[in-house]
């Protein structure tokens, strides 16, 4: 324990060497579009590294010509090279953001250099359980802190809002419904995550007849699926899947014993919607619908204080927000959608 607090103290008199890995839409190419980046401040990891100054991007792999030109654009003084085999030892890189495609992750762990303490990595970890699991095992081998780009535990307006201001306008959880389209790996883990954030852990799933697979430019083998997931409390999920191709949008509504909460424009905005006076029927109560409550939440700056929580478990050993323990659970929800498709039973999820 001594030596690793003397680790501590020495990070704290410097910025982190930081070597990204995989330059892709989301480390880079998402923000060039304007559109994008109307609605959230950042969108890439580009961006909130730029604006994080606890953190120095040394070195980018990529082994695609036209990555390494765009990360050279980004980045003039950094190292670009095309594996992680051509970073120099005495770079002593200290973080790894790692941006690859999901089915590499391991390999980039294991070829990724030895001074690395910290890793950055995107959602999903895998597409099946089992390498996630070894994936999970690996960072705990190589000890490890990891921090996984599940942006929406990181917006600050969404944990604002847990706690008391929950606890006197929610209260206890009816039912859930959920919305969500381009496969259940690409953008259904972010709503089941914020889901389990919210409204506590989800402990089965039922599939709703068969899971159709799904195929986008990031995730080849994802797929999408209608399922009822059971919370803790006893209240049901009901996630429903969307077709982007007419229009778009991810949505939460939650359904309390106090009152209403919508999540909706894929996390970007809040409606709240009280108890009142029941319109039609004395002595009863209904959800106020027509006047809500707006506010929006805090997606535009969440990647940005992914890194500021990242930085603090790695300096001062805060605890992290969006661990790879968190997001390891929201892959066996996944892993009990596909397995209960299969046996038409409801399948438990062990936490």
């Amino acid at each position: 324990m001594r030596g690793k607090t003397s680790e501590n103290l020495k990070l704290r008199m410097k910025v982190l060497n930081t070597v990204i890995i995989g330059y892709g839409e989301i480390a880079s190419s998402i923000s060039l579009d304007k559109k994008i980046t109307e609605s959230l401040q950042y969108a890439s990891h580009t961006q909130a590294l730029k604006d994080s100054s606890e953190f120095c991007v040394v070195a980018i792999v990529d082994p695609s010509e036209e990555a390494r030109k765009l990360a050279h654009r980004d980045w003039p003084d950094a190292l670009i090279a095309s594996n992680c085999n051509k970073l120099p030892d005495e770079f002593e890189i200290d973080v790894a953001v790692i941006t690859t495609k999901p089915e590499s992750r391991i390999d980039v762990l294991l070829e990724m250099p030895k001074s690395i303490r910290g890793v950055i990595v995107e959602k999903p970890l895998g597409l099946r359980l089992g390498e996630i699991l070894e994936f999970q095992k690996t960072c705990k081998k190589l000890n490890l802190i990891v921090q996984v780009n599940l942006q929406r535990r990181m917006d600050l307006e969404s944990r604002k809002i847990l706690g008391d201001w929950w606890e006197d306008n929610i209260g206890g959880i009816q039912h859930v419904n959920v919305l969500y389209g381009k496969g259940l790996f690409n953008n259904g883990i972010h709503a089941i995550d914020y889901v389990r954030m919210m409204c506590g852990e989800i402990t089965s799933a039922q599939a709703i007849g068969e899971i159709t697979p799904f195929s986008s430019t990031t995730i080849k083998s994802d797929f999408n699926a209608t399922a009822i997931l059971m919370l803790e409390q006893s209240a049901p999920v009901y996630m429903r899947c969307i077709d982007f191709r007419f229009y778009r949008d991810i949505v939460i509504d939650i359904w309390g014993t106090k009152g209403r909460l919508e999540v909706f424009q894929e996390g970007l905005l809040f409606n709240y919607y009280p108890l009142a006076a029941h319109r039609a029927m004395a002595h009863e109560q209904e959800i106020q619908l027509d006047n809500p409550t707006k506010f929006k939440a805090g997606a535009s700056e969440a990647l940005l204080h992914i890194y500021n929580d990242f930085y603090s478990a790695m300096v001062y050993e805060t605890k992290l927000h969006s661990s790879l323990d968190n997001a390891v659970q929201n892959h066996k929800v996944i892993d009990a959608i596909i397995a209960s498709s299969s046996s038409g039973k409801s399948c438990s999820i062990a936490n």
